[in-house]
């Protein structure tokens, strides 16, 4: 196999018994349309050609800036969440810049280790911003949340992240005089 990437480079392999092959280029590919012609050929020298249409995009969603993230519960930004804030499931907002990101990008928002993903919306890139939820750890416990966004080409901004300290003692019954 002989395929020529759209700088000139000319690159060959073999194919593999399952009928499979791939080349890597050395040269950076510009973004955009482009057309690989390729060449097949076999032992006894009969060739076929034809040419293979790819979208190389290497456009990091955000302009790979990591995104904003904040434990909404955390309310004055202290990092604990006392017993007052503490109110059912923790929201969470990851905030990004709209004019960088595309619908259908997908935020993956880690909160102590569990990933969802949220697909970015209209309304969230007019918004500028997605929300998720995650369960509230036990009191002492730390809430770690972290997200990236990734783009429909699997390119990946920096991770942004907040955590927050659990701590929901009510204290009562001092007897202070």
């Amino acid at each position: 196999i002989t395929v020529t990437s759209p700088t000139g480079e000319v690159l060959t392999t073999t194919v593999k018994p399952d009928g499979t092959w791939s080349v890597t280029p050395t040269q950076p590919l510009p973004d955009g349309a482009a057309t690989f012609p390729v060449t097949a050929t076999d032992p006894a020298g009969n060739s076929t050609s034809s040419s293979v249409p790819v979208t190389i995009d290497t456009a990091v969603p955000n302009a790979g800036a990591a995104p904003t993230v904040t434990i909404t519960e955390d309310a004055n930004n202290d990092g604990y969440i006392n017993a007052s804030e503490a109110n059912g499931p923790v929201d969470l907002k990851v905030a990004f810049d709209p004019s960088k990101v595309a619908v259908g990008d997908t935020v993956k928002l880690t909160a102590n280790g569990v990933t969802q993903d949220v697909v970015i919306s209209a309304a969230d890139k007019a918004n500028g911003y997605v929300t998720a939820t995650t369960p509230l750890p036990a009191s002492g416990s730390t809430l770690d949340v972290s997200a990236v966004i990734v783009d429909a080409a699997g390119n990946s901004t920096l991770p942004g992240s907040d955590s927050a300290i659990v701590d929901t003692t009510v204290f009562s019954g001092l007897g202070i005089q």
